[in-house]
């Protein structure tokens, strides 16, 4: 079960589940994010502070092509699925996640950070 809260994109689910995640990116005035040509990574932390290489999970949209579905990233909007292999043994755990864009004139963004609380899956 996925649960996003619609201010916070604090988001809730099972470990283990496969969910997708749909951002609508917007550029500071308003306007849809034109994300075409950028590469996009979602990364789950413990901390703020961890480096990269303790993440609990990262993928990226050039390593991990097929959790990514950019058909309307032309008008912001990008969908990442979580698939099981991500949040497997992560039951109980609130993350720090953050996703970051990074455009074709290869400027970074962060244009979302918000918690992921993966809940103990009573089923595995």
């Amino acid at each position: 079960m996925l649960i996003i809260d619609p201010q916070t994109y604090e988001t809730t689910m099972d470990a283990g589940d496969q969910e997708k995640i749909q951002f609508t990116l917007t550029n500071s005035d308003g306007t849809p994010f034109n994300g075409t040509g950028a590469t996009f990574e979602l990364t789950a932390k413990n901390s703020l502070d961890d480096a990269i290489g303790a993440a609990a999970f990262r993928i990226t949209s050039s390593g991990q092509a097929s959790q990514f579905d950019l058909t309307n990233v032309a008008t912001g909007v990008i969908t990442i699925e979580l698939i099981p292999a991500n949040t497997s043994g992560l039951g109980g755990k609130r993350l720090i996640l953050g996703l970051r864009v990074t455009d074709s004139a290869t400027k970074p963004h962060t244009p979302r950070v918000a918690s992921l609380i993966v809940r103990k899956n009573p089923t595995t």
